[in-house]
Order: structure tokens, then C-alpha cells, then sequence
């Protein structure tokens, strides 16, 4: 990349989020990129977290949305509200490292067809096995892989992308935005790559649904409506017959979250023919064979499994340790 750095805007979505704020920001001031903003979007908290950082954070952009329509609707206000040739879209619970955003732009300006690529959203309490999560990926020749989908808490975008991918599809409260974002942007012909040596910490699911009936509702409904958005017939329909099974099973499981099942699958009833205009749209559009997203999503689903379960291993690895340690000492 050299002395080129091209401008980014950073967007931090805020809802009641004032406890994360000062780790926030504070890891944002220390990074070692020299050419990009920071735009926080407020969803109508009611913290004073506003209040607070336009108090304490001078440098940082305020935007208050006009209400609470979740996750994507907050973003869209950024990003039509931003001019870098990058927009970074970050979580108000995160703590950032100082080249995370230097790593990621560097990647991205090497390929324009990358229309997203993600840092690596490693789990707070996992922070001391950076070094141990790098090595698990070092069968890559490079520290970048085409991925099918990078976390919204942690993605960039490439701006000139957006006049043919769209924003965020602002029907998605919270949950599956993300992925439906990127599996659409590899649709029509764009690499999504993550970045596995550009870290932001996070502390997952520090801010999401205050209810498991709400979670619930929220993922099933969107992840339905992703699947007739974007998949062929085939693969919709034994998606379809699987996610009957599974809701059925959630149900059967946890009879107290069988309302909010019925009501995601209602929801996708009611709006089918939004959906199915919308899915023509995107279809018509789409540059790359079904296989090859399909290809991408299953092998994901399968690193991502192994990698969180021995990031698990190396945890309770170093719980016994520590259990050790402290025994010998009370002797």
C-alpha cells in the first residue's frame, strides 16, 4: 500500500452501549492507520451515551438516528452519511488492535474485486491465544482466504462495491444481515475475504436481544428469509425441509420459545412475495455458479467448528493449569 492510504470511515452502531464506549474508542485512537474517521450512529440510547461522547470524544461524529430499527437500518445511516473509499462497520463492544484497520485496507487494496473483507473477531476471553488462533491457519499460504461471509461486528466494505451489491437490507432487526450481505456480494461476482492477522477483540453477544423469545423469533425469521432471498430451488427446498425439522426440535426442546418459532416462520408466510421479488432481483443479477457459494458456506461451516472448539481446548487447558497453580499455593 505504501504512503497511499485511502480514507475510511469507520461506523460504530450504538445502542445503550455507554459501558463498552471508553475501550472503544480509547483502542481506536491508538492505531497505527493515518487516513480515516470515526462515525458513531446512536439507535436512540437511552444511557446518555450521546451525551458522553460528544462530551469526552471531540474527534468522534455523532449521528442520532430517528429511531431504533436495528442493526442494518443504523449502518445504512452511516455509510449514506460517510465518504471514505472504505466504510468499516465495527461494534460498540470491541476493542480494536493498533494495525487491525492497516492489515485489513492493505488486503482489500491489493484486489478490486474484494467488495468485503473481515478482521477476525476473536472472542475477549480468548485474547491471550492470539498467537496459538494465527497458527491454526498456518496451512494458508498467505494470512487472507476467501471466505463465504465475514462478521458484520468487523467488516469492511469497498464503497464503489455497494451501487451493485445494495446496503444492508434494513428488514433484518439483528442476526443473519451479515451473512446475507456477503453471500449476495459473492452472488454477484465480488470475493469476500477475512484477514486472520487483523484482530479485533470482541465481547460476543455483550450487546444483542435482551429476551431468548426475541433471539429466537429474530433468528428464525431471518434466517429463512435469507435462504429464499438467495438460494437456487434445490437448494432451498431441502433447506426448507431441514429448518421444519429443526424448528420443530427447538420447539419440542423449549415449549416456552414455540411462539417465537411460529411467529419467524409467519412472518416469512406474510412477506413472500417481497421476498420473492426481492430474490429475482438479486438472482438476475448474480455472477458465479450456486455450487461455488454453496462450496464456500459448508467449508466454512466446518472451519469454524474445529476452530472454535479447539480455541475451547486451549481455554480449559489453561483453566487446569490455573486451578493447579492456585492449589499449590494455598499449601
Amino acid at each position: 500500500m505504501g504512503q497511499d492510504y485511502p480514507f475510511v470511515s469507520v461506523i460504530v452502531l450504538n445502542y445503550n452501549g455507554l459501558r463498552f464506549l471508553d475501550d472503544c474508542f480509547q483502542s481506536l485512537e491508538k492505531i497505527d492507520y493515518p487516513n480515516f474517521e470515526v462515525v458513531m450512529v446512536d439507535n436512540r440510547s437511552t444511557d446518555g451515551s450521546v451525551k458522553y461522547v460528544k462530551e469526552n470524544y471531540g474527534w468522534i461524529r455523532v449521528i442520532e438516528a430517528p429511531e431504533n430499527n436495528g442493526f442494518a437500518y443504523g449502518n445504512n445511516i452511516g455509510i449514506r452519511n460517510t465518504k471514505g473509499k472504505y466504510v468499516y462497520l465495527l461494534n460498540n463492544d470491541t476493542i480494536c488492535t493498533p494495525d487491525f484497520l492497516t492489515r485489513v485496507v492493505e488486503e482489500a487494496e491489493l484486489d478490486p474485486t474484494i467488495g468485503i473483507a473481515g478482521s477476525w473477531p476473536l472472542d475477549y476471553k480468548y485474547r491471550q491465544y492470539k498467537d496459538d488462533a494465527l497458527r491454526f491457519y498456518a496451512h494458508l499460504r498467505h494470512k487472507t482466504a476467501q471466505v463465504s461471509a465475514v462478521a458484520g461486528a468487523v467488516m469492511l466494505i469497498r464503497r464503489d462495491a455497494l451501487d451493485k451489491i445494495g446496503l444492508l437490507d434494513k428488514k433484518y432487526f439483528l442476526y443473519w444481515e451479515d451473512a446475507e450481505f456477503c453471500w449476495r456480494a459473492t452472488l454477484m461476482g465480488y470475493k469476500v475475504v477475512m484477514v486472520y492477522d487483523s484482530f479485533v477483540y470482541h465481547l460476543v453477544n455483550a450487546t444483542g436481544l435482551p429476551t431468548k423469545k426475541r433471539w429466537m423469533y429474530e433468528f428464525v425469521k431471518n434466517k429463512i428469509y435469507t435462504h429464499i432471498k438467495l438460494m437456487n430451488w434445490r437448494n432451498l427446498c431441502l433447506f426448507l425441509c431441514s429448518e421444519i425439522l429443526r424448528s420443530i426440535g427447538r420447539m419440542l426442546r423449549n415449549p416456552v420459545l414455540a411462539t417465537s418459532v411460529l411467529k419467524g416462520w409467519w412472518w416469512n408466510l406474510r412477506n413472500l412475495k417481497i421476498s420473492l421479488m426481492e430474490r429475482k432481483k438479486i438472482r438476475s443479477a448474480k455472477k458465479i455458479r450456486d455450487k461455488d457459494l454453496i462450496e464456500l458456506i459448508r467449508r466454512d461451516d466446518k472451519l469454524n467448528k474445529r476452530d472454535l472448539k479447539k480455541l475451547s481446548e486451549l481455554a480449559e487447558k489453561d483453566r487446569k493449569i490455573m486451578n493447579t497453580l492456585d492449589t499449590q499455593k494455598d499449601k
